[in-house]
């Protein structure tokens, strides 16, 4: 599970148990990016309350911060004239969409796996996925947001991206 800034600090003192069951409603096995997407768009649902959040371990303060960059985008999107839609629940194809979109903000955060291990795509180092990822399985292409530095390099905030993606990227 992703503990990102969007879970408060507390979560330390709470059982696996109980920290499985509260995560699970919001987990996608695919993307940490769709996970958090979804306990955004969630917590929306729910009049963005302060109560469900702390119900949730989820930080207050950090969701409302992204609710005010939404609006500052939806703002610039009226402003240019792009259209936009607002789904509570992100389906398939529209998780597809969600993720081209990171995929071509984040094109040089990618890695493919290989002799049983992830090499970043343009520099070819070898990294890991962050123990806190809910990718498990050995995919063929990722993304991620960022590298931590420990014992070993970790990829953090991770999705899993078709390989064939590549190709169409480089072809454009």
């Amino acid at each position: 599970m992703i503990t990102s800034n969007f879970y408060l600090k507390k979560i330390e003192d709470i059982n696996s148990n109980e920290k499985k069951i509260i995560f699970s409603k919001f987990c996608n096995f695919i993307s940490d990016h769709l996970t958090l997407l979804n306990i955004f768009n969630t917590w929306r649902i729910k009049k963005r309350s302060s109560v469900w959040a702390a119900k949730n371990l989820l930080n207050y303060k950090l969701l409302e911060a992204c609710d005010k960059i939404r609006e500052q985008l939806l703002k610039i999107c009226i402003k240019l004239n792009i259209e936009y839609t607002f789904r509570s629940r992100v389906d398939l194809d529209f998780s597809s969409n969600i993720i081209k979109s990171i995929f071509n903000g984040y094109f040089l955060n990618t890695a493919c796996y290989k002799n049983g291990d992830y090499h970043t795509k343009y520099e070819n180092i070898i990294v890991s996925v962050h123990i806190e990822s809910l990718i498990k399985d050995n995919k063929k292409s990722v993304l991620f947001n960022s590298l931590i530095l420990t014992k070993k390099l970790y990829m953090y905030i991770v999705t899993n991206i078709p390989i064939n993606w590549f190709v169409i990227k480089n072809n454009k």
